[in-house]
């Protein structure tokens, strides 16, 4: 990165054409704070040109951003709109952590900046965010928060843990990835047994399961429809025979074109 002073860069034509521009624009700040933020923005969008086409570099930029637009006094007015650029420029990314707006906290975490920060979040979606990046899973595994611990389950992790969680639908999560099946499918929550259904295991002793829901997936997979067309329940009964229907239409389609 090339070197500027400071001297150098308050007296180039973009920094001169900015700090005149924002001098001219002092009066009319507090008379019209909306017109005073687009300015803001297209000053702000000048500066991005500039960097994209590698006329200014990184530390030229935030020099602007920290002694022309005084933006980190103004972090917290910032909504994720503005926010988003300066983010990925990795600007006061400390500063937009602890943002008041859930999310812009949120991007920066989807970034993977300031795990160590976010981590801590009080927004469930934000440490979500941070489980995405398998930061400190070992923390997170025993977070309050489904969505945080489904996300470690997508990836595997401690799946010998979530599998004996207290909350059904963290065992049901786990039985989508096809972990524990033998013992998942004697679960005593029929929405456990229904999601090990769906992952085609162990049909035959699924067909015969308490639970209509659990039944009707069987059915859905296409398995036992002969018995099951003649379920006690209307409702699985209905299913098999729509499939049966379905199946039964397409044999004959086949046959006709044969």
């Amino acid at each position: 990165m090339r070197k500027t002073s400071s001297t150098q860069l308050t007296s180039s034509e973009l920094t001169n054409k900015i700090i005149l521009a924002n001098s001219q624009y002092d009066d009319m700040m507090t008379l019209h704070s909306e017109i005073f933020n687009e300015y803001e923005m297209r000053c702000m969008d000048i500066v991005l040109d500039e960097f994209a086409m590698q006329q200014l570099t990184l530390e030229e930029c935030f020099f602007v951003f920290d002694q022309v637009f005084k933006l980190r006094e103004k972090i917290n007015d910032l909504d994720l709109t503005t926010s988003d650029s300066l983010i990925n420029l990795g600007y006061c990314l400390d500063q937009f952590a602890i943002h008041p707006n859930r999310d812009v906290r949120e991007y920066v975490a989807c970034k993977g900046r300031c795990l160590n920060i976010l981590i801590q979040d009080e927004d469930c979606e934000v440490r979500q965010q941070v489980a995405k990046h398998f930061y400190q899973p070992e923390k997170l595994m025993h977070d309050h928060s489904l969505i945080v611990k489904r996300e470690l389950v997508k990836q595997h992790y401690r799946l010998d843990h979530f599998m004996h969680d207290k909350v059904y639908l963290m065992r049901s999560f786990v039985a989508d990835t096809q972990y524990g099946l033998s013992k998942l499918i004697s679960d005593p929550i029929s929405q456990v047994r229904k999601t090990v259904a769906e992952q085609n295991y162990r049909l035959d002793l699924l067909i015969n399961d308490p639970s209509d829901n659990v039944r009707i997936t069987v059915a859905a997979q296409g398995y036992g429809l002969c018995k099951l067309v003649n379920d006690k329940s209307y409702e699985v009964q209905r299913v098999a025979q729509s499939i049966l229907r379905r199946m039964n239409r397409g044999n004959t389609n086949e046959r006709s074109e044969s």
